[in-house]
């Protein structure tokens, strides 16, 4: 069953129905989704559902506050410093990009064997992303392991944050290291790990 068949866009449907009235967002399953204020701004804005795919939001519930990053990338003087041409008005969903972007097959899969040649790899994620969820992220890690004979150098373990006092050390996730290629998770963290855990 291919992820574009009916079928299996019939069950996005329904997960994707039953997670919006949760009310909880998909990028970090602790926060609650952002409502914007009634204003008639976002009223008929293009939104992605939960799964990516783009619907018209009816009931006005976004689960990112965006204003801040579409002020900034709206600003003239970051067009400037990024020397951005013209540009009507920057938007977090753009329509130009989604009708545009060709998804292929391998994706960046086929990048990974040559990276892990020259470099350390690192690859991190949050426990509470259901987005990406880490288990799908471990379940690519660990067939590239046996598609590639990576063997394991660290086996899988907690990793600790040091506290203030003696004794207080707390676990901070769970790594796993393999040849040139480690995979950390991070506790408490969703999809945007830097934003979640500063």
């Amino acid at each position: 069953m291919g992820y574009k068949s009916d079928p299996c866009v019939e069950r996005r449907n329904i997960l994707d129905d039953k997670f919006s009235k949760t009310r909880t967002s998909i990028l970090n399953i602790y926060n609650p989704c952002y409502t914007p204020p009634k204003d008639g701004a976002s009223e008929g804005k293009k939104r992605w559902k939960q799964s990516g795919r783009r619907h018209i939001l009816t009931d006005e519930m976004d689960c990112d506050d965006s204003t801040g990053i579409t002020n900034f990338f709206n600003t003239p003087d970051i067009h400037v410093k990024l020397h951005v041409d013209s540009i009507e008005q920057w938007g977090e969903c753009s329509d130009v990009v989604a009708d545009n972007y060709i998804m292929f097959a391998n994706a960046s899969y086929w990048l990974y064997p040559k990276l892990v040649k020259e470099l350390r790899v690192w690859i991190y994620s949050g426990d509470v992303d259901a987005d990406v969820p880490i288990d799908g992220t471990l379940t690519w890690i660990d067939r590239f392991r046996e598609e590639f004979g990576l063997p394991t150098e660290q086996p899988w373990r907690e990793w600790w944050i040091p506290g203030q006092h003696v004794h207080e050390d707390q676990v901070g996730g769970m790594t796993w290291g393999l040849r040139n290629l480690t995979f950390a998770s991070i506790k408490g963290a969703g999809h945007e790990v830097p934003r979640d855990k500063r």
